[in-house]
């Protein structure tokens, strides 16, 4: 509908040039019902580069929507702290968001230093996590 999209653009519009006062209204932009609109929330609280979201984000990695999923995993690795968060969501019992950790942590370039760390005899645990989880095996000891 058209009331979405204004929605959708307000919210890119706060991601871009908003201020950390705009961090409530994109929050509940996050919690709409419209998959869309909390997909587009995702990325701009991940362009506001304002850590205090990580707890929210971390949530939207088990939303119901791939979309909102994957924004919110994005935004983790774009945020001070959201690597970490990331490398920890590896553990969730949720599928969905162990999958949406994954990519993002493969996008960012996590992954190919978590590859040459391993090579080189470095990898730490979460880095073999990731691997073990990409290979989709328990071929890398934890």
């Amino acid at each position: 509908t058209q009331d979405s999209e204004i929605k959708i653009a307000s919210v890119q519009a706060l991601g871009s040039v908003g201020g950390p006062l705009s961090i409530p209204t994109i929050l509940d932009a996050y919690h709409s019902e419209d998959w869309r609109i909390a997909a587009k929330a995702a990325t701009a609280l991940g362009e506001m580069g304002d850590n205090s979201v990580l707890d929210e984000l971390a949530a939207g990695l088990t939303h119901r929507v791939w979309w909102v999923r994957r924004n919110s995993a994005a935004a983790l690795a774009a945020l001070p702290g959201g690597i970490a968060v990331l490398y920890r969501s590896l553990t969730s019992p949720d599928p969905f968001a162990r999958d949406s950790a994954a990519e993002a942590l493969d996008d960012c370039g996590e992954l190919v230093k978590a590859r040459t760390r391993h090579e080189q005899g470095e990898a730490n645990r979460d880095e073999l996590r990731l691997l073990r989880h990409m290979r989709g095996s328990e071929a890398v000891p934890a």
